[in-house]
């Protein structure tokens, strides 16, 4: 979304109002004034990178051959290695749910590898996730219901609660971060009666291999007949009405495409949620209930197609067309697993479908290989089993199927975030999206390790922006800076649309910023950030806005008692929102946070 915007210094309302020098105005472009170019990068404050402390915690789940809990161990028995090389570990905590409350001992950041003594876990925002693009009524309702049983049981009073879903459009909210178990349940019930488009798909799906099935087209290799038709080997006729090949063909390379479009928006929701989460403090358990993410879409039948149809040169040429038109999706997905190591979310996937007649087979819980090994495979089944594991795989959670024993088997994901160990530890400074993978080595022999794969350098822009986000999900946000936002209404007379641009001010005081000294002025550099969510659960991000200001040295003290007002423009629909703002000062390295709710009235 794009939004326009101007900028303005206004005293506070509370004090008297201050007659601003010419010189400040023109230097903080007042209104129609453009707004200095940012400051070239040798110049930009490197103060909040000066005092950054990069610590990342690796939460290591350790079994037996039993898949049964190991309690006991201590730092010594662990070795860390980013990129293939031993790390210190700087701080070692053992967390264990059996462990009395009353001799619990919160691990201590800064401690060192020496405070071994287990305590109880911290709180987990549990974050349910339903994809039904592909998920029929069904398998999906009984599995969000096994998910349900099982959070009424397993999860405790201080964890925080979350149902978002992606229905084949966009990704949506059904509740926020919440301890209240009955708007969970409630906003589970809600899920579970929204529609998709799995039915349709897997009729559309059914109906080409029917085709296949009943009929063969192009098959004699000698013949030149474009479009010849013969029935089965089987010396039956054929069942169906013969299909014309061009109609054929035409339709198995428009499923290929909206297949194609389908689980591209799939991943981009997907993204956008994991996107969310990483802006919630502390562990995050995403319980995904979705299908098997196809590598290639569609690829499926596009290979039953090949080995039926043979290899006359008409029935070749189509599928060397259909085939450029497949897409191969393993560069999103490995972004998106890369997403996830970015911050502490474990995900623990569902397979809650039924498409083994469309040769998709189910994902296995054990012996899964990674999504590199997966994508090795020719056969787009197998990847898209292995995709959607690989998910559960790479953050260090479990990967189930959907099944009457589902509510109990969840009970190990529970588990795994109350009996663990953090391995503390530095990692190695890499450009803005760099990944470093990691690996855990046990020293007791015969130990099981589970745990995430790697991680993501997150940018500044980044966390600032899901910070934005996270403040939507109901996470508590910290308003430092005393921001004001203030909404007001559309113009009237403009033109009539769908959306409408809706004023927004807001208001930072200055003296709660940190300003760098440059010789005659004081410079300041400001960040925002927005993130909006509709009275339909959509969440829209807008893009960030820079502000770069300067005040001279001999009118600072007055300065410091105002306000400066930062005015943008909103473009959207009539209805009721809840606005998240991001001040970020990045001279002093400090944050500030507002949720708004508004609402836009029709014409």
């Amino acid at each position: 979304m794009t939004i326009s915007h101007r900028l303005e210094l206004r005293s506070a309302p509370f004090l008297p109002s201050l007659a601003l020098p010419a010189a400040v105005v023109a230097l903080l472009g007042l209104l129609a004034v453009p707004l200095p170019a940012p400051l070239a990068a040798q110049d930009e404050p490197t103060f909040g990178e000066a005092i950054e402390v990069r610590r990342v915690n690796v939460d290591v789940v350790v079994t037996n051959a039993n898949d049964v809990p190991v309690t006991g161990l201590t730092a010594d028995d662990f070795a860390l290695f980013e990129d293939g090389k031993k790390v210190e570990i700087l701080n070692f905590a053992a967390y264990d749910e059996a462990t009395p409350a009353a001799s619990a001992a919160p691990a201590v950041p800064g401690e060192g590898a020496a405070g071994e003594v287990a305590s109880l876990a911290t709180p987990v925002s549990w974050v349910v996730y339903v994809d039904s693009a592909k998920l029929g009524p069904g398998l999906r309702n009984a599995a969000t219901k096994n998910v349900q049983e099982f959070l009424a049981g397993k999860s405790q009073p201080a964890d925080r609660l979350l149902v978002a879903g992606f229905d084949g459009t966009a990704l949506r909210l059904y509740s926020p971060l919440t301890r209240d178990r009955l708007a969970f349940s409630q906003s589970l019930e809600a899920l579970v009666h929204t529609g998709g488009e799995a039915v349709a798909r897997r009729s559309r799906g059914e109906m080409l291999i029917q085709q296949l099935q009943s009929v063969l087209l192009n098959l004699n290799a000698n013949s030149t007949a474009t479009g010849e038709v013969e029935s089965l080997k089987t010396g039956r006729a054929p069942t169906d009405p013969t299909v014309e090949p061009d109609t054929f063909w035409i339709e198995l390379t428009s499923y290929v495409n909206d297949e194609a479009q389908r689980e591209t928006n799939s991943l981009r929701a997907l993204d956008q949620l994991l996107g969310m989460v990483s802006g919630i403090d502390g562990r995050v358990a995403l319980v995904l209930v979705g299908a098997p993410i196809e590598v290639k879409p569609g690829d499926p039948i596009v290979r039953r197609a090949e080995s039926r149809l043979g290899s006359s040169p008409d029935a070749a040429r189509r599928m060397r067309d259909i085939e450029l038109h497949q897409v191969d999706l393993t560069p999103q997905l490995t972004a998106v697993l890369q997403r996830a190591n970015a911050s502490r979310v474990t995900i623990f996937t569902i397979d809650a479908s039924d498409n083994r007649e469309l040769g998709m087979n189910q994902a296995e819980e054990k012996g899964l290989p990674g999504l590199a090994e997966a994508s090795r495979f020719g056969n787009g089944s197998a990847s898209a089993s292995f995709a959607l594991s690989a998910l559960a795989e790479a953050t260090g959670g479990r990967a189930y199927t959907a099944s009457t024993t589902l509510t109990t088997k969840l009970g190990r994901a529970a588990g795994d975030l109350r009996t663990y160990y953090s391995l503390g530890y530095e990692p190695t400074r890499a450009e803005a999206g760099g990944f470093h993978k990691l690996e855990v080595r046990m020293r007791p022999a015969g130990l099981q390790a589970r745990y995430r794969q790697g991680v993501r350098e997150r940018d500044p822009n980044e966390v600032s922006s899901d910070a934005a986000v996270a403040a939507l999900l109901g996470s508590p946000p910290e308003n430092a800076f005393g921001l004001r936002v203030k909404i007001g209404t559309p113009d009237k007379n403009a033109p009539r649309a769908r959306r409408k641009l809706t004023p927004v001010s807001i208001e930072l005081p200055l003296a709660s910023v940190l300003l760098m000294p440059d010789s005659a002025l004081h410079r300041g550099q400001i960040d925002f950030y927005f993130a909006l969510v509709d009275s339909h659960q959509i969440l829209q991000r807008t893009e960030s806005k820079r502000l770069d200001f300067s005040i001279p040295n001999d009118q600072l003290a007055q300065s410091l008692a105002n306000y400066v007002t930062y005015q943008v423009e909103l473009p959207v629909a009539k209805g009721s929102y809840q606005l998240s703002v991001v001040a970020v000062d990045r001279i002093g390295g400090e944050s500030s946070t507002l949720v708004t709710p508004f609402t836009v009235a029709a014409n």
